[in-house]
């Protein structure tokens, strides 16, 4: 009996130290586990951001990472560096692996993986403090190089900030490009309506050239012509695609005063006028001390040279004593 209660109590011990690792390791993790691209062509590139999550971030972490994919290793980069320092109360922690393929790289599959390891850092050490190894992870690395281009984008939104009276209307639109080539819409009509959208006041298009680059997102502006007066407007914009309508949305933005401050006659100009007057003045200042220094430099050696130049006059030698006067005659 003795011997089959030992046994029982060991794998009881045993189960639960398997449920309290599993716990401890519950509450580290990465999202996603794989840096994965299946379109890449010669000479692209791709950043993917891998999340470092812990249930609690009560103390700061190391982290070190090793790349282990052979030929592509020169590939993968972690822009946070292979050693870096996960601040403490920092749940989820962004990791931007980016990957660079060389123009000349060949076509196929690419296999590797990532190994994350994370230690301790005590409050109050550096870095290179000697510290405990908590938890780690493994990120898989897949990719395949391609010469299929693939075309792949959406329109993830738009703006038009606030705009001075007679500038230009700055139509910034987000672009996710899912693709391995440059893509983006080719062209944009945009109505301006009044606040209540009832009447149209200007209508016009405009072609675009920029682009964003492959898996990515970014911002593209399209310059828009202003002829409207102080207010709040609706813009209706449509994206195409060649024939193609791709989005549309509408839009809420204000026209303002331009940016003004007062001169001394009570005159309004723009800020950037008074910082070119600032400017010139202070150009012309210089000048007017440099010359005044130079004119002063010129007196003081004219001076100093007429000195030299003129002749010593000899010095006229003493007179001699007069002769002693004559006694008076006796009365």
């Amino acid at each position: 009996m003795n011997f089959i209660k030992n046994i029982f109590l060991c794998l009881i011990t045993i189960i639960l130290f398997s449920l309290g690792t599993s716990t401890a390791n519950a509450g580290f993790g990465i999202s996603p586990p794989t840096v994965l691209n299946q379109n890449l062509l010669p000479g692209s590139s791709d950043e993917q951001i891998i999340y470092i999550v812990r249930s609690t971030p009560d103390e700061a972490l190391l982290a070190e990472v090793k790349v282990d994919a052979g030929d592509i290793n020169s590939w993968i980069t972690i822009e946070n560096g292979n050693r870096f320092e996960i601040p403490k109360g920092i749940q989820q922690f962004p990791m931007k692996v980016r990957v660079n393929v060389p123009v000349d790289a060949k076509l196929g599959n690419y296999k590797g993986t990532i190994e994350l390891l994370t230690s301790s850092v005590p409050d109050g050490t550096q870095q290179s403090a000697p510290v405990k190894v908590n938890l780690g992870a493994e990120i898989a690395i897949d990719l395949k190089v391609t010469n299929s281009e693939l075309v792949d984008y959406n329109i993830q939104g738009l703006n038009i900030a606030d705009t001075e009276k007679g500038s230009p209307i700055i139509l910034v639109v987000k672009i996710q490009n899912r693709g391995n080539a440059l893509a983006g819409p080719t062209k944009v009509n945009v109505i301006f309506y009044d606040i209540y959208h009832n009447e149209k006041l200007w209508e016009g298009s405009k072609d675009i050239t920029e682009k964003a680059g492959s898996f990515s997102v970014q911002d593209i502006n399209v310059e828009l012509t202003n002829n409207l007066e102080l207010g709040q407007y609706w813009a209706d914009v449509e994206f195409f695609d060649g024939d193609k309508s791709v989005n549309k949305n509408k839009i809420v933005f204000t026209v303002i005063e331009p940016t003004k401050v007062a001169d001394e006659s009570g005159e309004g100009i723009t800020d950037a006028l008074v910082k070119n007057y600032i400017i010139i003045l202070g150009i012309v200042g210089l000048l007017l001390i440099i010359v005044l220094v130079v004119w002063i430099v010129i007196i003081l050696l004219k001076k100093r040279r007429g000195k030299e130049q003129t002749p010593q006059k000899p010095r006229t030698p003493p007179l001699p004593p007069l002769p002693p006067l004559p006694p008076l005659p006796p009365m």
